[in-house]
């Protein structure tokens, strides 16, 4: 093999907040090199396009996610480059340097767990996130979780205007309620920030 090009070969990819997105699907694929993607958790938009490059590529042996915690998109808060210089150095000596201890990504995506506390029987908290369907589908869901409550006398079903209205409905007819009540509610607009709704007066 001729030196130069053994010389030249890229052995390590660090990819900085990168826009990924800006790569297409045919060229992700044909990366062979151990990539490192190093993403603030604040940049939700830079942190969907890694994970989608992530997935697309498929042809190499080595690639992570480090999700640097309370971090924007350019790494600007105290301390944060460092963490970014210091795992990425880590990358480069684990897959460059011979006899190097291996790489241990301190900041990678943990899996999620589908967690429910129930503090009294009327109130529960969601340690999750879960992007619904529709909101039929959402009700659906809360209704099987507050079964317990199904045929009972003193269960009071509360609908708010726009999609809890028709969420209250799925819950009432699951807990084997006759009817449910509606709560109108009215947004305080912030006078230096208009929404553009429909019918608002000028």
């Amino acid at each position: 093999m001729n030196a130069s090009i053994a010389f030249n070969k890229v052995k390590a990819i660090v990819s900085r907040g990168g826009r990924t997105d800006l790569i297409e699907e045919n060229v992700l694929r044909k990366i062979i090199t151990p990539s490192l993607f190093i993403v603030g958790e604040k940049d939700d938009l830079i942190i969907k396009f890694t994970k989608r490059a992530y997935k697309e590529i498929i042809n190499t042996n080595s690639k992570e996610i480090s999700i640097i915690p309370k971090t924007s998109h350019f790494f600007e808060e105290p301390g944060k480059m460092e963490e970014v210089s210091n795992i990425a150095l880590d990358w480069f000596k684990f897959h460059i340097l011979e006899n190097e201890k291996p790489f241990v990504n301190n900041y990678k995506i943990k899996p999620s767990k589908t967690i429910l506390s129930f503090f009294n029987p009327f109130s529960f908290k969601l340690k999750f996130q879960v992007k619904f369907a529709d909101r039929y589908s959402a009700g659906f869901i809360l209704a099987n979780i507050l079964n317990k409550y199904k045929n009972k006398n003193n269960i009071v079903v509360i609908g708010i205007p726009r999609g809890g209205v028709i969420i209250a409905d799925v819950v009432a007819r699951k807990l084997s309620l006759q009817s449910f009540n509606i709560l109108l509610s009215k947004r305080l607009r912030n006078p230096f920030n208009y929404e553009n709704t429909k019918g608002r007066q000028q």
